[in-house]
C-alpha cells in the first residue's frame, strides 16, 4: 500500500513538472508574438555602465551614426532604459561636435579682427593728376591746341639755345600775364598783345621740337617753380630794378 502510494505521488510530480514547463514555453512564446518580431533576441543592458550587449538578431541591428560616437541599438528593443542610452550617446555627439568647431569660429573671428597693416586701406583712393591743382590749374585746364602750338614756336623762338629752366620760363612769364589782372587773360591775347612779344614777326621760321613741348607741359602740370607769380617780363637787358632771377642770357623782372 505504502508502494502505491509513492508511485502516485510520483506520477502527480511529473505531471506538475509537465504542466509548468508548458506554462512557461507557452508564456514565452505568446510574450514573443506580442513584441511583433521572429527573430531570437538575447540582448541586454547593462545599467551601471550604460553600454548595451547586442547578441544575434536575424533582423539586424539598426546604426545611429555620429562624427565621433557610433552607437549601436536594436530598434526591436524598447524599454527606458535603451531610450536612456541613446539619449546620453546623442548629447555626448552633439557636444563633441559643438568643441571641434568651436576652434574653427574663434580664428575667423580673430581674423575678422586683426587690423589691416598701414598703408593699406580697405578702398584704394584713386588719385588722379586732374584733381590736383596748382598756380596754374586754370590755364591749364582753358589753352587751346592752337595756343600750345602758338606758344611751343614763340619758346623756340626766344629760347632754342637756352636751358630747359630758360624755356620753363619763358613759358611761367606767359602764363603769370595770362592770370594777371593788367594783361589779356588768354595765352592767344597775351602773345599778340601791341609791343609785347616782337618774336610774333617770325612765327613762320619757328620749328618746334619735342624739347620745347615737353617744356611747356612740365609747367602746365604745376611741376615746375622757376618764378614768382609776379614775374612777367623777360629780356636781355633788365626792364626795372626788380629782377628775380637771370637766366643764361634773359633777365626776368617783376612787375
Amino acid at each position: 500500500m505504502k508502494l502505491k502510494r509513492t508511485g502516485v505521488v510520483r506520477s502527480l510530480w511529473g505531471i506538475a513538472m509537465s504542466g509548468m514547463l508548458f506554462a512557461v514555453v507557452w508564456t514565452g512564446q505568446h510574450s514573443l508574438d506580442e513584441g511583433g518580431s521572429t527573430a531570437a533576441m538575447e540582448g541586454t543592458i547593462d545599467s551601471d555602465k550604460n553600454t548595451m550587449v547586442q547578441a544575434c538578431a536575424s533582423d539586424g541591428p539598426q546604426w545611429f551614426e555620429s562624427a565621433r560616437l557610433p552607437v549601436q541599438l536594436d530598434v526591436k528593443r524598447t524599454g527606458e532604459k535603451a531610450d536612456e542610452v541613446f539619449v546620453q550617446n546623442q548629447a555626448a555627439a552633439d557636444k563633441a561636435d559643438d568643441e571641434a568647431s568651436a576652434p574653427q569660429e574663434s580664428e575667423t573671428a580673430e581674423n575678422e579682427a586683426q587690423p589691416q597693416p598701414s598703408g593699406q586701406s580697405a578702398e584704394p583712393e584713386a588719385e588722379s593728376s586732374s584733381a590736383k591743382t596748382h598756380r596754374y590749374t586754370a590755364v591749364q585746364n582753358a589753352i587751346t591746341d592752337e595756343e600750345l602750338e602758338l606758344l611751343a614756336k614763340i619758346v623756340w623762338i626766344e629760347s632754342r639755345g637756352e636751358p630747359d629752366e630758360g624755356q620753363q620760363g619763358v613759358v611761367e612769364v606767359v602764363f603769370n600775364r595770362v592770370l594777371n589782372s593788367r594783361f589779356p587773360n588768354s595765352i592767344h591775347d597775351v602773345i599778340y598783345q601791341r609791343g609785347q612779344f616782337t618774336s610774333v614777326y617770325y612765327l613762320d621760321t619757328a620749328r618746334p621740337t619735342q624739347r620745347e613741348y615737353d617744356n611747356i607741359a612740365l609747367v602746365l602740370q604745376g611741376k615746375t617753380d622757376v618764378l614768382s607769380d609776379d614775374v612777367v617780363y623777360f629780356s636781355r637787358e633788365p626792364l626795372n630794378d626788380r629782377i628775380d632771377t637771370k637766366i643764361c642770357c634773359h633777365y626776368f623782372c617783376r612787375i
